[in-house]
């Protein structure tokens, strides 16, 4: 998005850890279609923006984060249809990915995926694990908390939500 430095794209893609990355997981192609959603949002297409946030949340569950701050701006700006128009249409394109595969494989075997996300443990790619395992005392108190899940998850989630509900930014 910025004319004279358009490289610095280019240097992220193929710095050596994404390109390890894109082929550890299918990250990449969420962090893809979120990256489009945002930029899409920027350039005040809310409906597009909503399509590959959609896209991106039957993927991986982590995309639907970023309508709480979509959300929060608008809210603050008082401008709310651009929200329900991407939210709109964010699920609109979840369900034309989720429902075949729902119909076709059952829902237990549809939200298997959703289940293991949710009880997975920390791994190696994540800051609390990089905490936790820096001084290779796995007893300490940030591995105490990198390996219970529940706990992991209230504070991340607090602390999405504090930030959220602290960052000025513009709709």
């Amino acid at each position: 998005m910025r004319s004279r430095r358009p490289f610095d794209a280019a240097m992220l893609a193929a710095a050596p850890a994404m390109v390890v990355t894109a082929f550890v997981n299918w990250d990449m192609l969420v962090v893809a279609l979120c990256t489009l959603g945002l930029y899409a949002w920027a350039r005040r297409n809310p409906a597009w923006a909503g399509v590959l946030l959609g896209l991106a949340a039957a993927a991986k569950f982590y995309p639907l984060f970023i309508l709480g701050p979509l959300f929060l701006l608008c809210l603050r700006h008082r401008k709310i249809r651009p929200f329900l128009t991407t939210a709109g249409c964010a699920v609109l394109a979840w369900l034309a990915v989720n429902l075949p595969v729902i119909f076709a494989a059952g829902v237990p075997a549809w939200s298997q995926f959703y289940r293991f996300s949710e009880q997975r443990a920390v791994d190696w790619g994540t800051f609390w694990y990089v905490g936790a395992n820096l001084t290779g005392d796995n007893t300490g108190p940030l591995a105490g908390i990198a390996n219970n899940v529940g706990t992991l998850n209230t504070i991340s989630g607090l602390v999405f939500v504090l930030w959220c509900g602290g960052h000025p930014s513009r709709c």
